[in-house]
């Protein structure tokens, strides 16, 4: 496996000369790549993201909820003791994700292969997004994102008025939606 991975890059493939990253014989769960929808004869890793590379709508109009909704996939975990290769999905309806470590170790493009990747696969009324960019001030990058509501960095003039602007913005939301479904 490539020790870097694209969202668009292909996984497997039905043409034996296409350069592919592993075969069928190793790659499991395909389900949570295509969101339960009928499989690609040519799979990326997120296919909507290539819908979008060629100009298409990635977004399904129907989610399902239940199993595929708000799971992003961020990358492909190899398991040499199985001989898999799984996809990486982040299960948001779950519960809260932290995600830490040192400088250097891919949270910034990691951040921004789960925004893209939970962006094209839900419209902007399915998937919302706030970031708090604390690090290296480089998650800017998808802020023209219509999914994107605000990104808000420590150096900014007035963050702390915009940091709280948010976490109100948010918990008039949360009452609005338990209001609705209570």
């Amino acid at each position: 496996m490539p020790n870097q991975l694209f969202l668009s890059e292909l996984l497997v493939s039905q043409d034996p000369r296409a350069k592919t990253v592993t075969s069928d014989r190793y790659l499991a769960r395909v389900d949570q790549i295509m969101l339960g929808q009928e499989r690609d004869a040519a799979l990326t890793l997120n296919p909507a993201v290539n819908k979008w590379l060629n100009g298409e709508n990635g977004w399904l109009d129907r989610l399902d909820w239940r199993n595929h909704a708000m799971r992003p996939v961020a990358g492909l975990v190899d398991n040499p003791y199985t001989a898999q290769q799984l996809p990486l999905t982040i299960d948001l309806p779950r519960g809260h994700v932290a995600i830490f470590g040192a400088s250097g170790w891919g949270k910034t493009v990691f951040m921004r292969s789960l925004i893209v990747s939970l962006a094209a696969t839900h419209s902007p009324d399915h998937a919302h997004v706030h970031v708090l960019d604390l690090g290296g001030r480089n998650l800017g990058v998808p802020k023209n994102l219509p999914h994107v509501g605000a990104v808000i960095s420590p150096d900014e003039e007035g963050y702390e008025e915009r940091v709280e602007q948010l976490l109100r913005e948010i918990e008039t939301f949360i009452d609005d939606r338990k209001n609705i479904l209570s």
